[in-house]
């Protein structure tokens, strides 16, 4: 029988933070992992396939607090229907080429047409995961939308609509994630005179995903507010997004 083995190791073989493991035990009791005489966790093979199964099916989109309830044999069911599904998606458009996902996402966007966005997001968690959908499509197309709108090829309406579709999307991401207190704390926001505040939602999201906790301020802050956020919060870091 293989060795227990630490928090640490459990993490780099999952891609799970420890923040997110310990959460994940302690929150929805995905895993009992054994206590050393000292009360460190000491995590079996079992514990490290089980976590790897709930990583992967929560980088789909869905909510580790219904992921934890299903057998690991459910877990591996649910991961080979997404796998089989993928070559229709590709199909459809939907491939890990970020070009190919583009053109599709600007077209509802010219449209207004929620329904096809959100479909479009969602095969593109499947395909490239949270954050490579954040980084490799929400990103590149939050740029091209304020381009466009700049240069008159995109409506204020078109605008608006994109912006607040993305940021609910990007929002319930982030409701899989519930980090513990001691995980490190940081302050996103756009400072005095900076109104658009989309990219520092997915610089929240993306932060959350990577085991910080969150306190997003919004837009258009002074300097002294931006700073009293930090102490209240307790933050290690702030992250401001300048248009």
């Amino acid at each position: 029988m293989p060795a227990p083995v630490s928090i640490k190791t459990v993490a780099h073989r999952t891609g799970l933070t420890p923040h997110a493991i310990r959460a994940w035990e302690r929150r929805y009791q995905a895993i009992e992992p054994a206590r050393s005489p000292g009360q460190h966790r000491m995590y079996s093979e079992a514990d490290v396939v089980r976590l790897s199964l709930l990583a992967q099916a929560s980088r789909s989109g869905r909510l580790i607090s219904r992921l934890a309830k299903l057998t690991d044999e459910q877990l591996r069911a649910l991961l080979s229907r997404d796998n089989s599904e993928k070559p229709r998606l590709e199909a459809d458009g939907s491939s890990q080429n970020t070009s190919e996902l583009m053109e599709p996402a600007l077209e509802a966007i010219r449209g207004l047409d929620s329904q096809s966005l959100e479909a479009i997001f969602e095969r593109a968690q499947i395909t490239l995961g949270d954050q490579g959908m954040l980084l490799r499509l929400i990103a590149p197309l939050a740029r091209t939308v304020g381009a466009r709108w700049k240069d008159g090829s995109c409506t204020m309406a078109q605008e608006h609509f994109f912006t607040a579709l993305t940021r609910v999307f990007i929002w319930n991401l982030n409701r899989q994630f519930h980090l513990d207190e001691h995980a490190p704390r940081i302050v996103i926001g756009t400072p005095a005179g900076q109104f658009h505040d989309l990219g520092a939602a997915i610089v929240a999201a993306i932060a959350a995903n990577s085991g910080w906790r969150v306190a997003f301020v919004g837009a258009n802050l002074p300097a002294f507010e931006l700073a009293g956020a930090v102490q209240t919060f307790g933050a290690k870091a702030i992250a401001l997004s300048i248009a």
